[in-house]
């Protein structure tokens, strides 16, 4: 059954899909699209520079009323103005009605999606022979005699707030509904959370800031990109916290790539949100939500299996550090099977067919004969396509900064779809709580060395699978703080199995490198916009040379405490200083930072060199963010770095002539041959993603396999 659509578009906007600020403009939009694909009949009702898929565009409207009702603003950084009284939506309401009795016939279906905006359409036509509908209603005061709403959720709440209104047969709900085209799914995600839409109050984004602002001071704070139109002094105030990136109104191919690559949507709505398309747009993206626990949420998140529902700021501050559980394919598989034109078509093609029987005869009357299907009716939705998570459960018990946050992060970020990851951080005391609790309910710990004894007495007569990862070089054993392997009654356990960075022959080797998707190759320093470190760029001039670490202290300090002596010893900054004063360039110490989700243009993006002087590593992983950015490195022969092809390193015979050997290599090296090549080896071959797929990945499922055997 074929119908004739009279799709009336909104008076204060344009329907386009740059306007896709504007759900409701968006509604008739991808209706066009929907049932015009579907060999439906569209006329199209708007502003004179609608792009829209239609059999005929009627233009009702022009720039030159909107300019004389708002004014001139731009609604790109403000929100929209609109009023139902005022000129724009008269003079839309008045043309449409004169170009409607023109083309109108008997079961023509006409399509008010600006509510009682249209209203004066609604009392014009609804005494002849026609379907007229509120075919989207995410708002309050819906007045027609056939009308879809976006959720239960608003329909409940509509006519449970309208005393004298009972529910129709010809009211019914049919979700919003997208173009999974304008999308890209990614599983790939970076280190930022995303608050999309209205900055405004309503729309909980004062409440976003402020749970990343509460995260335990030792758990890395996600970067919150907050993009959309409003003023974010409307929402905050004083000074913003760092995390926070302001963004600004989103094109549709920036809103693309922000919600693809987003590690978690969040959309905290303060009133009952009747749809909230965003999640679902979300959710084409491969990207999960965390939303309240109230409203549409409660029907478009699936709990636990495309986001998380909050209750209160415990739980929000719980799934923000466990967001990484969501599957992405899941959520795409779910959004795109309810949601996208194809899932939701049907639905209304099978209402319109119910709402044209009102034109034969009275009641809830439909010809069609009860075939007693087995499988029964067919609602007004679709399946939702999930199975139970059979993935094995992981703990992640170590610190969140520093390497390990980096190490670890990447580990969740590329294995998340083979493991249920949990991150217990060890410098958080309800986190030690809670895995000495919870610590048997996994099928595999993986923690770093040196585990901690008073912990592992706790939790060993439960025969624990633990995987202990040692990130430093052997030769430190000794040291404070760096010690690793030295308990031996922990390492006679037949449950623990040793793994180290550094590789050695009695034990399994998981290599680490960089995250070449977080760390992409820089623009360099002092050039222009489009000007990136690679081979169509010139040659660096080597001004200033970073060092990862400390600066060097006292005696006095070194006596006093055993954690700095042995910085001193191991990283030795002072001999980075003499060299770089000796080479005639300026020296900078790049104090490591503990949030792990910095950007790396912030770490490494105003130097020209890194320098790495230590006396032992087993990374260092400094020296591959900065090779993965296109920056020369140089270093001692330490650690992963001896199997790099293409490193050239600092003598390790005569140190006192390192100064010497750093003046020669700046002035007559070809540092860009130089740089290219180690950037390339970094990228191709020492990807956390690739070291991921080919070590840790079958250490993991051998350790798991041979445990559950075990009697």
């Amino acid at each position: 059954m074929k119908f004739r659509f009279h799709c009336m578009g909104l008076p204060h906007t344009v329907t386009h899909i740059e306007y896709n600020a504007c759900a409701y403009t968006m509604k008739v939009l991808k209706f066009c699209k929907m049932m015009k694909k579907r060999g439906h009949t569209i006329y199209h009702y708007g502003h004179a520079d609608s792009v829209v898929e239609c059999d005929e565009h009627i233009s009702v409207t022009d720039n030159d009323v909107l300019l004389e009702a708002y004014g001139s603003y731009d609604w790109k950084k403000e929100f929209f103005k609109h009023n139902i009284t005022d000129y724009a939506n008269v003079t839309f309401n008045k043309r449409a009605i004169e170009e409607l009795r023109t083309r109108l016939q008997p079961k023509d279906i006409v399509l008010l999606f600006w509510g009682y905006g249209h209203k004066p359409i609604y009392d014009e036509f609804k005494d002849i022979n026609t379907i007229i509908c509120e075919p989207g209603i995410g708002y309050f005061r819906s007045f027609a005699r056939m009308r879809a709403f976006e959720s239960w959720s608003i329909y409940n709440y509509e006519h449970g707030t309208n005393i004298n209104s009972w529910p129709g047969y010809y009211d019914t709900v049919i979700p919003n509904y997208f173009d999974v085209r304008e999308f890209e799914f990614n599983d790939k995600k970076h280190d930022y959370f995303l608050c999309l839409g209205r900055i405004d109050k309503c729309k909980g984004v004062h409440t976003a800031i402020s749970a990343i602002n509460a995260l335990p001071p030792h758990v890395p704070r996600p970067r919150l990109v907050i993009a959309g139109q409003g003023d974010i002094t409307q929402v905050w105030e004083g000074t913003l916290p760092d995390f926070v990136i302001l963004y600004g109104y989103a094109s549709v191919n920036q809103r693309k790539e922000l919600m693809k690559n987003a590690a978690c949507l969040i959309l905290l709505s303060m009133y009952l949100e009747p749809f909230g398309g965003v999640v679902i747009e979300a959710g084409l993206s491969g990207t999960p939500v965390i939303t309240n626990n109230w409203g549409a949420f409660t029907e478009i998140v699936v709990h636990g299996v495309t986001g998380w529902r909050i209750q209160n700021q415990a739980e929000i501050i719980w799934a923000i550090r466990n967001i990484h559980k969501i599957l992405p394919r899941r959520c795409y598989d779910i959004a795109r099977e309810r949601y996208s034109l194809e899932a939701v078509a049907p639905l209304f093609e099978k209402f319109f067919k119910h709402c044209s029987k009102l034109l034969e005869k009275p009641g809830w009357y439909l010809e069609d004969k009860c075939s007693m299907d087995p499988d029964g009716i067919t609602p007004f939705e679709s399946p939702l396509p999930w199975e139970k998570d059979v993935r094995p459960k992981i703990a992640i018990y170590c610190e969140g900064k520093w390497a390990c946050g980096r190490i670890y992060s990447a580990l969740i970020k590329y294995a998340r779809n083979l493991y249920d990851f949990t991150w217990y951080n060890w410098d958080v005391p309800d986190d030690n709580v809670a895995f000495i609790k919870f610590h048997d309910k996994f099928n595999l710990i993986i923690t770093t060395s040196p585990l901690r004894p008073e912990i592992y007495e706790q939790i060993k007569d439960t025969n624990p699978n633990i995987l202990l990862v040692d990130h430093s070089p052997l030769s430190l054993r000794e040291y404070p703080v760096y010690g690793t392997l030295n308990k031996e009654h922990i390492l006679k356990d037949p449950n623990v199995t040793v793994g180290s960075v550094e590789k050695r022959t009695d034990c399994i080797w998981l290599p680490t490198g960089v995250d070449i998707d977080k760390f992409r190759v820089l623009k360099r320093r002092g050039g222009g916009e489009e000007e990136e470190r690679g081979a169509s760029s010139p040659a660096p001039v080597v001004k200033r040379i970073g060092f990862v670490g400390c600066y060097p202290n006292s005696q006095e300090e070194m006596d006093s405490c055993p954690k700095i002596r042995t910085q001193n010893e191991i990283k030795r900054p002072q001999l980075f200083l003499d060299m770089c004063a000796h080479a005639g360039v300026e020296s900078v110490i790049l104090t490591p930072t503990t949030e792990i989700t910095d950007d790396p243009a912030k770490i490494y993006g105003d130097i020209d060199m890194l320098i790495c002087c230590s006396k032992e590593e087993s990374g260092p992983l400094g020296v591959f963010e900065a090779a993965a950015c296109g920056i020369p490195v140089l270093s001692t022969r330490v650690g992963l770095l001896t199997q790099i092809r293409s490193m050239e390193f600092i003598p390790h015979t005569d140190l006192s002539g390192a100064g010497d050997f750093l003046k020669t290599f700046i002035s007559t090296h070809n540092l860009n041959d130089y740089r290219d090549l180690v950037t390339r080896e970094i990228r191709e071959e020492w990807s956390f993603e690739k070291l991921i797929e080919t070590y840790w990945v079958p250490a993991i499922n051998k350790k798991i396999t041979v445990y559950n055997k075990t009697p």
